[in-house]
Formats: C-alpha cells, structure tokens, sequence
C-alpha cells in the first residue's frame, strides 16, 4: 500500500466451504501459464490474475494451448495491474476486495533472461517483490505467500546447497542472480507472512511432449551437439569437462511439483528446490547426448572453471564474448556452468512424497527432447531467450 494510505480490513469470519481464493502474478510467463491451469484442475477456481494491460486474452489462449484443453474461466477475474506499482497497480476498489478475500498470492511475475540488465532487474524483481509483501501485509485472509525464486541464488557457491541456505558468501556474476537474493531475502524479512519460495533450476521442455517456447542454456549446448552428430565415430573431440554438473528439470514437473506443493494447506512453508536429485556432469550430459544422436563421443574433458575466469578479466573480455557469440553459449552461462554445485531437495521431495510427482531422470526423457527439438529445426521457429 502506498505510504500515508491506510486500509481498514473488514471482519474475517470463517469459511464453510474449501475455497482457496488466490492471486497470481506472471500467468503469462513459461511457468505461469502452466501453473494456472494446474490451479484450476486442482479445484483452486477462484483468484484474481493480474495482466499487462491488453493481455488478458493472449495470456487465456496461452494457458489453454499448453493444458491442450479448453479452461473454464468463470470464476477468475483478470485485472490489468502493474506489481512495480503499490497495491498491483490495480484499482482501489479492486485492491480492496482481494485484500478481503485472497488466500494466497503467488507472485511469479518478472525477468528471466541471462542479460537482464542492473537497473531492470533492481525495478523488476526486487522492488516488485517488496511492493507485491507489501499488499500481501494487507490482506486479512492471506495463509500463504508464494514466490518463484531460482537455484541461481546459489552464486558462485560450490558444494550441495541446501533448501535452507541462502547467504553464503557468494559471489554473483548476474544482475538476475543478485536480485533474485535479494528478493529473497526480502521475503524472509518479513517474518509476519507465511512463505514458499521455489527455486527451479534449468528448466527444459516437457518431459512427455518435448514442446517449450523458450530456448535456455541447454538448447544452445543442444544445438552445438546438433551440429556434431554426423562427424565420424572415431573423430577426438573435446567437451566440458570438470566436476560441474548441469542441473536441470522439465517444465511438467516444475509445475506438477509447484501445484501439489502449494494446494497442499497442510505443509508448512518453506524453501523448495525443482530440480534433478541425481544431476549429470556436463561432460556426462553431453555424451548422452551425443550417444541418443548417433554421433561421436566425446574423448576429454576441458575443465570450465579457466574459462569462466577469463570472462572476469577485462584485457580479454571482448576476445571472449566474440567468441561466446560465434560458439553460440552468451558469457553468463559460462560461469554459470563453471559452478560446481548441486542443488539438495531433501524438502522438495519430503512434501511430493505420496503425490506421484517426481522429477523424471534425464536419461529417461532425452530422446523426447532432442526428438521435439528436431522436429523444430525442419522449419518451425522458437523463441531465444
């Protein structure tokens, strides 16, 4: 709420019914538009979806081509909003009614792309946030706040982070990173909300369809090995190589896990990590890889750690970032794959177990992957983030 602006909250009586009405920020983004319709298969059908002026529809059609079924949309109400503004930027009279009857709020909305700048990520990400706490503060009915962070807080720590860690002494190299920790560090400050964090890591496609609309890291590691596959078995190629480990997990689980972690009112809040329990190495990822394409394998591995350093030398970081752009990997992923870290989600999967979701093995959805990714590559363009 802005400052000098005072919200008189009415009575809270109880609720004889087990409606849960929520709020959600950021339903057009990659999770979002999937974790709306996950909401609503799980009985959640009354909330408020705060949009971009204009884009209530796309972001309708958006949820519905992803959950490949039409929605019913009877019981949300779309609301054109800003979350850098106080009160979500919507009206006062709508302000107030969430504030009576919202339940839980997810703020999901934001930036996700490696080159987000400073100044965006400082209004996008960490002001956002604090004006989003700042209206969940007023909401008299709210039992949980719920943020989608990323294992990116980590930094350049090394070693298993765990669920409950956050400020470690790290360095971060990206805007993006530093200001997801600072966010959260936000939200455990205010010590009067209820909270979830998620931390999804690398999110990929769909571990059943192999279909995403956003190309990360992995895609352009992926299309590198693309371009390897028809070299001759025998050919001595170098890969990366070190102990780091890519962490990754599919889109369908990172929602499924987000869904049943957030409808279940019995959990008690917390900090989650989505990502694979058991992550390949780098080196290990590529040569699956690589073996699932048919082509050579590679011989040795070149540790990333030299070269995420060189990104930090100024002398040599225009050498560097040409080569960056021709090898088709931007610098911030470099060192973000120099980082020699594994994500525990001891938590994560203390509160899934029962519900049947778990995080699917690379090895058992790879071909589905690489499969939709070559079907993309005859013709149909994706988007590069």
């Amino acid at each position: 709420m802005a400052a000098g602006k005072t919200r008189t909250p009415k009575s809270v009586s109880a609720r004889k019914d087990d409606i849960q009405p929520f709020v959600l920020t950021g339903a057009g983004g990659f999770i979002g538009k999937r974790l709306l319709p996950a909401l609503l298969r799980s009985g959640w059908t009354k909330g408020w979806v705060i949009v971009r002026p204009g884009a209530a529809d796309q972001i309708r059609a958006g949820c519905e081509s992803v959950a490949g079924v039409t929605l019913d949309w009877s019981g949300l109400t779309f609301l054109e909003g800003d979350t850098t503004r106080d009160d979500l930027g919507v009206r006062p009279s709508e302000a107030d009614l969430i504030a009576e009857e919202a339940v839980h709020i997810f703020h999901f909305a934001g930036v996700s792309s490696l080159r987000t700048s400073t100044e965006d990520a400082q209004r996008l990400i960490i002001d956002a946030t604090s004006r989003v706490l700042d209206f969940a503060g007023d909401c008299v009915r709210l039992k949980r706040f719920h943020y989608l962070s990323s294992v990116m807080v980590s930094g350049s720590f090394s070693g298993v982070f765990l669920e409950s860690m956050l400020d470690e002494g790290q360095r971060f190299d990206l805007p993006l990173a530093e200001a997801k920790f600072l966010a959260e560090q936000e939200i455990h400050s205010r010590t009067e909300l209820a909270s979830n964090i998620y931390r999804p890591s690398t999110v990929i496609g769909d571990s059943r369809t192999g279909q995403t609309e956003r190309m990360n890291g992995f895609y352009q590691l992926l299309r590198i090995l693309w371009r390897l596959k028809n070299l001759p078995r025998d050919v001595t190629i170098p890969g990366p190589g070190g102990p780091a480990y890519f962490n990754i997990a599919p889109i369908d689980y990172v929602t499924a896990a987000i869904a049943a972690i957030a409808t279940d009112t019995s959990a008690p809040p917390g900090v989650f990590q989505l990502t694979d329990p058991k992550p390949l190495t780098y080196f290990e990822m590529c040569n699956l890889i690589l073996e699932r394409l048919g082509g050579p394998k590679l011989a040795f591995g070149v540790p990333l750690t030299p070269l995420a350093s060189l990104t930090r030398f100024k002398p040599l970081q225009g050498l560097v970032s040409r080569v960056s752009r021709e090898v088709g990997i931007p610098l911030p992923s470099v060192n973000m794959m120099a980082a020699d870290v594994v994500y525990d989600t001891k938590n994560t999967r203390a509160v899934l177990a029962g519900k049947g979701v778990e995080c699917p093995p690379l090895e058992s959805y790879i071909d589905t992957i690489i499969g939709w990714y070559g079907q993309m590559m005859m013709g149909e363009k994706i988007r590069n983030d």
